[in-house]
């Protein structure tokens, strides 16, 4: 960049007409201003930026043209992070209005919303200008300065301008997947981005001296504690030295099926399978009153029944009575379980215990892939009654992980993976540290995290109906009835009159499916009125979000169903050969290069 001594926004403007910025550039821009800011810090005293104005690029540095102040601390309770549940996490909170005349809805993030300057808040949100939550609360601290500093890193990083609506909708509904707002940015700068702008203030990164230590060190990455395989729970050596096991090595490989038809590594038709954590959550009317015993999930209560006692009642978690499909769903899952047992001499019913949501770097970085990661072999009993009784039956601790992914994830990006993990001597925590540091290891700035606790999305919807007496005609809507196309009976056991069906189809307003939330009881008021109604849903929210820069480790997703295993039992007996490193002399009379 040449030498200039240009505004905040000329800069944003340069960028926006040259295209998105690389790494270099922009660590090189923002690290003077950031420790201009660590150095107030460090003489108890922030930069108190209320406003990009104050920020001048000169030569080819953002840097702070006014003095540091003293902390402005509020007489006001700052926002905590709200807890919703012992259970449950916040995925996403929607505002969501609905006008039941016109069938239109306007969808809203919560975390932004339109907010009258003398308006008080009644949450953190994102604010137009950069300005702070906090000091519209009457404080400006540090952690402030981290957050506004955050704001301006993010404009300059993907050439966005805050003064709009636009673009800060943008950098909010992306904010948890910034790869895909400049894919040229290191992760780890994406990543202290992130941080730096989390609304609430426990979240945020507790200083800028960590801030410009990430910033000045993004190209390199030292892995610490790096774990030894061989000392995992579980672990299987699966080393091949020897000649006659490189060649069983190489068949075992032909075994693996990686297209995309394979459920045990590309699992997206669900349609077969049963989501147990899905299934299990309960419809309350207030989300609060969940408890973690409601819901099957790994967690030590699951953990509890399924390793210790061997079996979990269904039926103590799913409520077969209010959701119809669930029971059929279970018996087409046992009875296809008892088929291939019948046929294949063993059952091919999975419980899947945990899944990997990761991304094929080689192939499309965009995709995110759901593959069961851990698997226990699993039998489902009926015990039939009044109401039939369902019963999940385990009869080992050892959970298998998937060996189609440790084959996959060894040969893309040498991730070697243990055959079994057992969940009774052993925890999910340790397969986890397994991945998380070969994942650092590739100083890929990968972050693996692990998804404990199911997630919601709250949805507060407003639905709103016009009431009009002076404008509405009743008109002939039954000229020309064809009355063949109205089923209707005079018969005493099926009594459905004509003059009742030709109201219920041509006369009665059809219900919206968003209706309900209007009261029937809603009067209008001289000869216009408006209705409003809001009601507060809560749905599942099990897919999260699109980040190629985050792997999931996901134990809120309990699946049931049949996979094709007919040739992993095969994988499992070459590898007891290759590890007890056998010798067959017709084997190696059959691979012998000599004639």
């Amino acid at each position: 960049m040449e030498h200039t001594n240009e505004s905040f926004f000329d800069l944003i403007e340069r960028i926006q007409e040259h295209g998105r910025i690389g790494s270099p550039d922009l660590v090189a821009s923002v690290m003077p201003l950031l420790e201009q800011v660590n150095r107030l810090h460090e003489n108890r005293l922030v930069g108190y930026i209320s406003s990009p104005n104050k920020i001048r690029f000169e030569g080819q540095h953002l840097v702070l043209t006014e003095p540091g102040k003293e902390f402005q601390h509020s007489n006001e309770k700052l926002f905590a992070k709200r807890v919703l549940s012992g259970v449950l996490e916040m995925a996403q909170e929607i505002s969501q209005r609905t006008n039941l005349d016109t069938n239109s809805v306007d969808d809203e993030l919560m975390e932004m919303k339109e907010e009258e300057d003398e308006k008080p808040l009644i949450r953190p949100i994102y604010l137009k200008n950069y300005e702070p939550w906090d000091l519209r609360q009457g404080h400006y601290d540090p952690l402030t300065d981290v957050y506004v500093l955050g704001m301006l890193l993010a404009s300059v990083a993907f050439g966005l301008d805050f003064r709009t609506k636009d673009d800060l909708e943008i950098f909010v509904a992306n904010r948890k997947r910034l790869y895909f707002l400049n894919k040229r940015l290191h992760p780890t700068i994406l990543s202290v981005i992130a941080e730096m702008t989390e609304l609430y203030r426990e979240d945020r990164t507790a200083n800028l001296t960590e801030v410009i230590t990430k910033l000045r060190n993004y190209r390199e990455y030292n892995p610490e504690n790096y774990a030894d395989l061989t000392q995992t729970e579980g672990f299987r050596n699966q080393d091949v030295t020897e000649r006659d096991n490189w060649i069983l090595d190489r068949l075992k490989r032909r075994l693996f099926d990686i297209s995309r038809r394979n459920k045990l590594l590309y699992f997206t038709d669900k349609k077969s399978f049963l989501n147990l954590t899905i299934s299990s959550v309960p419809l309350l009317l207030d989300f609060r009153n969940i408890q973690e015993k409601d819901i099957i999930f790994w967690n030590d209560n699951i953990k509890s029944k399924l390793i210790s006692s061997g079996k979990l009642n269904l039926n103590s978690f799913l409520d077969f009575g209010q959701n119809q499909f669930l029971a059929p769903s279970i018996n087409k899952i046992r009875l296809e379980a008892i088929k291939s047992t019948n046929e294949y001499g063993f059952s091919q019913l999975r419980l899947v215990i945990a899944f990997l949501h990761w991304y094929n770097f080689k192939e499309d970085p965009d995709e995110r892939i759901s593959t069961p990661l851990l698997l226990m072999p699993a039998e489902v009993t009926r015990k039939k009654g009044i109401q039939d009784q369902y019963s999940l039956v385990v009869s080992t601790t050892e959970a298998e992980v998937n060996p189609v992914l440790s084959y996959y994830l060894k040969d893309l990006y040498d991730i070697t993976l243990p055959d079994f993990v057992d969940l009774e001597s052993s925890s999910i925590d340790a397969l986890i540290s397994t991945i998380e540091t070969q994942i650092a290891a590739g100083s890929s700035g990968i972050k693996l995290e692990w998804r404990k606790r199911p997630k919601i999305q709250l949805i507060h919807s407003v639905a709103q109906k016009n009431f009009s007496l002076s404008t509405r005609k009743l008109v002939n809507r039954a000229s020309g009835l064809n009355l063949r196309s109205f089923d209707y009976s005079y018969d005493q056991e099926d009594f459905q009159p004509l003059g009742l069906q030709i109201f219920n189809e041509r006369i009665r307003q059809k219900n919206n499916a968003l209706e309900y939330i209007i009261n029937d009881d809603l009067k209008p008021i001289d000869n216009y009125a408006v209705g409003e109604k809001m009601r507060t849903m809560y749905t599942s929210d099990n897919d999260g979000e699109i980040n190629p820069l985050v792997w999931e480790v996901d134990t809120c997703n309990l699946t049931l169903g049949n996979f094709n295993y007919r040739k992993m039992s095969l994988v499992r007996d070459y590898n007891e050969i290759i590890n007890s490193n056998l010798k067959d002399e017709i084997f190696a009379q059959l691979f012998s290069d000599r004639p």
